[in-house]
């Protein structure tokens, strides 16, 4: 890709590459613009959360305890302000594209992909197929231009009939043929392609990812440990190393405390860790794969969950991490040993088919662990019927 600049750096072995790294102006300047977009969100969750009011009760109009009145009790915050908001995936969004922007490396294709993802991801979520066309094709909806067709009938239902994760599919379409084909990607047909299902695949279980695990915010810090996998697996980890500066200092948005999830830009976040893996596997197609795969839970915990939906009685994955950092931390760290597995694929086989081989068999294994240590809910045992007194 034109404009990138290389790792013009003298090491041996992959440890004094990573510490070469560190002069690096790719990792600098995406440090500096990733620790503006966490002081720009936690501005923007502290306002949202001023904005929800302190306590149900001042917000509907309703009177307030005496003993709240009086500071005895603290007041009850209501659910909204106490959720992690969706807002880490713009602000890892805007923030790799201003760094790559800042260093040269922003490709137009790039920006188009981003954009038609974060408008299919907002027009799937109004579950409502008339709204898709606009976004996408930047004609009005068919309601207000074709209502009374029998084609657009026939459309709504057609799409309106599908399931959410299946419209989350079908509007990610267009952005990830922009990423595949539009991108100036130097890679094989046949990855660029791959790239593109990836991003389909996780356009569609990303929104009930995020919605098993709402208490927490799993994605920011889940991101960042994809995005040092990344760069640890492929050869020429230029734009990896930006996703890496920018996503490491908003991942203190999902841990200690769980502040925000990724939301509706999720997907498009997803496409340019997608991007930067196709990318830097130039040279090594076979790292592409690995690098991709680096997604980790992203790719695992769905299908895991898909599977646990089919046992009696369904079961719960990851333990459905509370609001306490501690489970957070649990996860990223599984995360951590599944990447850093990934990642030594290609040199423990050296390249070839064997190593998508190895890359598939250890995210099936990661698969099967999630489901061997899945909890099953108790059942609700149905209540007693209450015993009348013997003497009548």
């Amino acid at each position: 890709m034109a404009g990138v600049v290389t790792l013009d750096v003298s090491c041996r072995g992959r440890l004094s590459c990573d510490l070469a790294a560190l002069r690096l102006p790719e990792l600098w300047v995406s440090l500096a613009i990733g620790a503006a977009a966490l002081a720009v969100g936690l501005g923007t969750i502290r306002a949202l959360h001023r904005a929800h009011g302190p306590s149900a009760g001042s917000r509907t109009g309703r009177p307030v305890a005496e003993p709240q009145r009086k500071g005895l009790v603290a007041p009850r915050r209501s659910p909204a302000a106490s959720r992690p908001i969706g807002v880490a995936g713009l602000l890892l969004l805007v923030g790799i594209l201003v760094a790559l922007a800042a260093l040269g490396q922003l490709v137009p294709g790039l920006v188009v992909a981003v954009v038609l993802l974060v408008l299919g991801a907002g027009a799937a979520a109004s579950g409502s197929a008339a709204h898709l066309p606009g976004p996408l094709s930047g004609a009005p909806p068919l309601r207000a231009r074709h209502a009374s067709t029998p084609a657009a009938s026939t459309v709504r239902r057609a799409v309106g009939g599908l399931g959410a994760p299946a419209r989350q599919a079908v509007a990610a379409l267009p952005g990830a043929a922009v990423l595949a084909l539009a991108t100036r990607l130097p890679a094989p047909l046949v990855a660029r392609l791959l790239a593109g299902a990836v991003v389909v695949l996780v356009a569609a279980t990303l929104p009930g990812f995020e919605r098993r695990h709402r208490r927490a915010a799993l994605g920011p810090v889940l991101f960042a440990v994809s995005a040092v996998g990344c760069y640890e697996t492929v050869p020429t980890p230029e734009l990896a190393l930006v996703v890496v500066g920018v996503s490491v200092p908003l991942a203190l948005l999902g841990w200690p405390r769980p502040l925000a999830r990724l939301g509706r830009a999720g997907p498009a976040t997803i496409a340019i860790l997608a991007w930067a893996a196709v990318d830097g596997g130039q040279g090594r197609p076979v790292t592409m794969v690995t690098g991709l795969a680096c997604l980790g839970l992203f790719l695992v915990e769905p299908l895991a969950a898909a599977l646990a939906r089919r046992t009696d009685p369904p079961r719960r994955l990851l333990g459905e991490p509370r609001v306490g950092g501690r489970d957070t931390l649990v996860v990223a760290l599984g995360q951590l040993v599944l990447v850093a597995t990934l990642s030594q694929a290609y040199p423990l086989t050296g390249g070839g088919g064997l190593d998508v081989v190895v890359t598939l068999g250890l995210l099936a294994l990661a698969t099967g662990i999630l489901l061997a240590g899945a909890r099953s809910p108790r059942r609700a045992s149905p209540p007693r019927a209450r015993r009348g007194h013997p003497l009548g």
